[in-house]
């Protein structure tokens, strides 16, 4: 009788550890889609979000209730165009954007307006390098900036190939944020960096947060595109996190989580992102910080969701 109580005994206790420390998904996704679009941009205007997409090569926005996923009638910007950042600097929305004649995407653009819904082109910002074996010479595209004590850190993805292994991501710095003022410095994130995006690096988004920056990215392995981060002091040198941070869980994902774009506040991020490529529809997710470090966490063990409402109860 005894063995059998120890028996027992042993497997609740395995079977407690095992629960405790399992790991979890490290965010919560809708289970359903938010809207038809591509290349979604999310930014806070006055506690709304604005989001602005892509459908058919022209660049729309939509304002959303995030908190209950409601979005507005789509706005359209008055930009025809793919892969739209906007962000605000003074009066000014910038959305920089691939135009839609750019076929082989090789130049950026800027487009700027002064009430967030009707733009008006400015001019090129960077072109790809013509010279053959440069890093980015075939493609660049996906452009993310943020501006610091008025200075512009334009990160964005390139490559010199057809084929996406050699994807990377770049950076270009100007100290006006005005059309042909952006130096390039070269890569500062790579393929081999990171292993669960061996096969090419896309969708930057960079913010600041934690007294350092945070750059959002995907990573494609061959089979499926997952999200990660990099961590930066000072917007040149990058460490990546060893682990992905989101990855496709829902059938009408397909694959692949690309095109991220996130609202940071202090316990969760909100982000938007593209699902399945061939049905063009985008999703919600939030992703869970580890309350240890105030990163996105790469796993989710209860044991840690526990920490972290203890330390969010006693912090109030």
């Amino acid at each position: 009788m005894k063995n059998v109580i120890k028996k027992i005994s042993l497997f609740l206790t395995l079977s407690f550890v095992i629960f405790i420390f399992y790991p979890q998904a490290p965010f919560t996704k809708n289970k359903n889609p938010l809207i038809k679009g591509v290349y979604p941009s999310l930014m806070l205007v006055n506690q709304r979000s604005y989001l602005y997409f892509s459908i058919d090569k022209n660049i729309y926005l939509t304002k959303c209730d995030l908190s209950i996923d409601n979005c507005s009638k789509s706005i359209d910007t008055n930009i025809k165009g793919q892969y739209p950042h906007v962000s605000k600097y003074g009066n000014d929305y910038r959305m920089l954007y691939v135009s839609t004649g750019d076929e082989n995407l090789e130049e950026l653009r800027l487009a700027t307006s002064k009430d967030g819904l009707h733009f008006k082109d400015r001019g090129l910002l960077l072109s790809n390098s013509k010279k053959r074996f440069t890093w980015d010479s075939k493609y660049l595209h996906d452009p993310t900036e943020i501006i610091i004590n008025n200075n512009f850190y334009l990160l964005y993805a390139g490559r010199n190939t057809e084929e996406p292994d050699s994807s990377s991501i770049g950076l270009a710095v100007s100290t006006t944020g005005d059309p042909g003022t952006y130096m390039k410095k070269g890569k500062v994130l790579s393929p081999n960096n990171v292993y669960f995006g061996k096969k090419g690096l896309f969708d930057p988004h960079i913010y600041h947060w934690n007294r350092k920056y945070i750059l959002i990215y995907t990573g494609w392995d061959g089979e499926h595109q997952k999200w990660g981060y990099a961590t930066s002091r000072d917007l040149f040198t990058y460490i990546p996190n060893k682990y992905p941070i989101m990855w496709s869980t829902l059938a009408w994902e397909g694959v692949n989580n690309i095109e991220p774009s996130c609202i940071l506040n202090k316990r969760q991020w909100v982000c938007v992102y593209r699902g399945n490529s061939a049905t063009n529809l985008i999703g919600k997710v939030r992703l869970h910080l580890n309350c240890i470090n105030n990163m996105p966490s790469s796993y989710n063990p209860y044991i840690l969701q526990f920490i972290c409402r203890i330390s969010d109860y006693l912090s109030n």
